[in-house]
C-alpha cells in the first residue's frame, strides 16, 4: 500500500497542468493524461489510489485517456474490490486529511441551500447531480463574481450549448453579462439575501455571441472549494439574437 507521501504526490499529479479529471453521469471517473506513456505509468504507479477514488465517488470504473486517444484504458471496480473496500478506505482517510479547499477533491461539507439537500460533501453532491441528470435536469455551477464555470452536467437539450461540455469548464463568463449587468446584480442580490432565486429570468450571451433569454432557479452554494458559487437548474431558454446579427 502507498504511504502518505505517495498519496500527497498522487494529489499533485492529478491536479497539475495538462491533467484533467472529472466525474461523468454514467458512474465513471475520466482522467486525461498528457500522453499515452504518461497514462500507462500513471496506471501502474497509482492503481490502488485510482480504485479508491472510484469507490469513494460511488462509480463503477475509471477511464484513463490522453489527447487523440483512440482506445482509452478502462479500469473497472470488481466485486473483489468492493470486498476489499476497507483497504481503500484507509487510503481515502489519508487523502481527506491532506485535501485542500482549492482542490476538486474537497470532501469537507459545504452548504448548498437546496431544499432536501442542505449540507453535503462533494461525493454526496455529485450523487444528487447524477440523480438530477437521470431525471433530465440540466445543472451548472459557477463561481460568483468571476462567473468561472466549475461544473455542468452533460445532458443539455440540443441547441442549448454552442460548444461541447468540457470546453466550458474553467471559462470566465462574466463578460457574457455585458449587456445585462442589471440582471446579474439583481441575481447576486437575491442569492445574498434569500440564498435562492426561483425561476429567475435574464438575458445573456453564449460563447458564440448569440444573445439568449434564460429561465433558471439558482441556489447559493457556500464553501465549495473555498468560495461562493451559484448552482442553477435550467427551466427554459429562447434565442433572442443569433450570432450573425
Amino acid at each position: 500500500m502507498e504511504n502518505q507521501p505517495d498519496l500527497e504526490a498522487f494529489l499533485k499529479v492529478i491536479n497539475q497542468p495538462l491533467w484533467e479529471w472529472t466525474i461523468a453521469i454514467d458512474r465513471e471517473i475520466i482522467v486525461t493524461c498528457p500522453n499515452r506513456r504518461t497514462a500507462r505509468v500513471f496506471i501502474r504507479r497509482w492503481l490502488t489510489c485510482i480504485k479508491a477514488f472510484t469507490i469513494n465517488f460511488n462509480c463503477d470504473r475509471t477511464v484513463v485517456r490522453y489527447p487523440n486517444c483512440q482506445k482509452p484504458f478502462v479500469l473497472p471496480i470488481t466485486f473483489e474490490d468492493r470486498l476489499r473496500e476497507d483497504k481503500f478506505q484507509e487510503i481515502l482517510f489519508n487523502i481527506q486529511a491532506m485535501s485542500k479547499q482549492q482542490s476538486n477533491l474537497q470532501l469537507t461539507p459545504f452548504q448548498t441551500n437546496i431544499p432536501g439537500v442542505g449540507e453535503v460533501t462533494f461525493p454526496e453532491f455529485f450523487q444528487f447531480l447524477a440523480e438530477e441528470t437521470r431525471k433530465g435536469r440540466f445543472w451548472v455551477i459557477a463561481e460568483l463574481g468571476t462567473e468561472r464555470i466549475l461544473f455542468l452536467t452533460d445532458n443539455a437539450e440540443p441547441g442549448r450549448l454552442t460548444v461541447p461540455v468540457h470546453q466550458h469548464i474553467g471559462l470566465n463568463r462574466y463578460d457574457a453579462w455585458r449587456d445585462s449587468f442589471d440582471d446579474y446584480e439583481r441575481l447576486q442580490h437575491l442569492l445574498t439575501i434569500d440564498k435562492i432565486a426561483p425561476s429567475f429570468e435574464y438575458n445573456r450571451y453564449r460563447l458564440d455571441n448569440s444573445f439568449v433569454h434564460f429561465q433558471k432557479t439558482h441556489y447559493l452554494i457556500e464553501g465549495l472549494w473555498g468560495t461562493q458559487c451559484r448552482a442553477s437548474v435550467a427551466e427554459g431558454w429562447e434565442l433572442i439574437r443569433p450570432t450573425n446579427d
